[in-house]
């Protein structure tokens, strides 16, 4: 692998990061699909069941899951992706054919949950030429804020394909894969012309992969936030669309209920890129869909021919099972719900006793013993939402003593270093009327793998010296 003229000048971390590019890439592809082969051979032998490994199956598992991993993640979490994918998500369920979730995707959703540092530290793009700044956020991350009318207003339609305002790619350099990512999903062009080759062999068919990508294509239209084909051309939705949820085990078998499936998947994954804590969702939806794919196949299956009375006198059975189980559902969650606002009722007023205590306890420490003033500070554009800071000033009020982190629901492992010392110590004596992050041309060093997080405490810690 070339790295440039200048591997010299390379430190330490970066030569060993073109390592770990270099083994997690091309040689590491390969290496996951060996994993891959080896684990379902030892599981059969366990099992005591005939070897299936001539399929190929367990190939085209690890070479999914590969391509749906970051470039310098280690590679032993690779190999324990890879026999989770095998093992837990396969031939626990009885082998091929059997498993309800995409392996794949299972493996990820595993490996997304355990090791969520690694799985959210993306390769810059050429980082070579910069080893100062090796890892950066997605363009997904940085989109996610775009979601409501404050962000739309702030960005101009020209400026929202602008790298150099926005920190995204250009639709160009999202199209060909110049953007970070997962080693897969990159290149949007390149996922496309494997689509068109599996569509011309009839390997799969159009539904899913057009119902996916217009749900996401329509539902950013509607919601507003990033550009509709921003959206499709970034994460995971083109190799999702058209390699993993066009799965034929834990995809529907009829063509209305693969147009069920495919809109699902796209909705589901919308959802949670604009709701949920994470700022891509394509995986999630798909497997939730692979849960609900065998209703699916129940309610799309064509009528049999010659067999009118028979068939409606099933369907009315089924009719009756599906009411039931709704009626008794509806009861349950009745009751839970009834018990919550109980629980709520009798907690409310002790919490808030307790976050008033912690209010005060942190009006002290912030101030470090020095006299100054205190005053609260919000930024709501956190990359998990709202984050308030109790920040101490001074007597100039402006000066920064430090902060106290009252509430933030930032990613664990990344986000939340916002309370190490480490971050915090680096406000100490700052301005707090005029705080940037080094990339936007401050002095604050943004915590790796989370600029988002960072520039919103700058923001928060600016609210609370307005407040002054």
């Amino acid at each position: 692998m070339d790295i440039g003229p200048k591997t010299e000048a390379l430190d330490a971390e970066a030569i060993k990061g073109a390592k770990t590019v270099c083994w997690n890439g091309p040689m590491g592809v390969v290496e996951f699909d060996n994993f891959a082969h080896v684990t379902e051979a030892v599981c059969r032998m366990m099992m005591k069941r005939d070897n299936t490994i001539g399929d190929l199956s367990a190939v085209v598992t690890g070479l999914l899951l590969a391509l749906n991993l970051p470039a310098g993640i280690p590679l032993w979490m690779a190999v324990l992706g890879s026999v989770f994918a095998i093992f837990i998500a396969k031939q626990v369920f009885g082998g091929l054919g059997m498993n309800p979730f995409n392996p794949a995707l299972a493996a990820r959703a595993f490996m997304l949950i355990s090791f969520t540092g690694p799985m959210t530290t993306w390769l810059k793009p050429y980082w070579w030429r910069t080893p100062d700044a090796m890892t950066t956020a997605t363009p997904l991350a940085t989109m996610k804020t775009w979601f409501g009318a404050e962000a739309i207003a702030s960005a101009t339609p020209h400026g929202l394909c602008n790298h150099a305002c926005t920190g995204v790619p250009s639709l160009w350099d999202m199209a060909i894969g110049n953007m970070p990512g997962c080693i897969g999903e990159v290149s949007a062009i390149a996922l496309a012309i494997g689509a068109i080759y599996l569509l011309w062999r009839k390997v799969i068919t159009w539904h899913i992969p057009v119902m996916f990508l217009a749900t996401v294509f329509v539902y950013s239209l509607i919601s507003g936030g990033a550009p509709a084909m921003m959206q499709v051309l970034t994460g995971g939705v083109m190799i999702g669309a058209c390699f993993m949820a066009t799965d034929y085990v834990t995809s529907p078998t009829t063509a209305k209920g693969k147009l069920i499936f495919g809109f699902g998947c796209g909705l589901l994954c919308m959802l949670i890129r604009q709701f949920g804590g994470y700022p891509e969702g394509c995986s999630f939806a798909i497997l939730i869909m692979n849960a609900v794919c065998p209703l699916i196949n129940r309610w799309t299956q064509p009528k049999p021919f010659g067999a009118k009375q028979v068939y409606a006198k099933g369907v009315g059975v089924e009719m009756k099972k599906t009411i039931g189980l709704v009626v008794s559902l509806t009861i349950i969650s009745g009751v839970c719900a009834g018990v919550l606002a109980y629980v709520d009722s009798i907690t409310k007023e002790p919490i808030k006793q307790t976050a008033e205590k912690n209010r005060e306890a942190a009006k002290k420490a912030v101030l470090c013993g020095e006299e100054g003033y205190t005053a609260e500070g919000t930024c709501k554009d956190g990359y998990g939402g709202d984050i308030t800071l109790m920040v101490g000033f001074k007597t100039d009020k402006k000066t920064v003593i430090s902060y106290k982190v009252l509430a933030a629901a930032e990613t664990p492992g990344l986000g939340m270093k916002l309370k190490t010392p480490e971050f915090a110590d680096q406000f100490k004596g700052k301005d707090g009327s005029s705080l940037k992050v080094k990339k936007d041309g401050g002095e604050i060093e943004a915590i790796t793998s989370a600029t988002i997080t960072s520039r919103a405490v700058c923001r928060a810690i600016e609210d609370a010296q307005k407040k002054l």
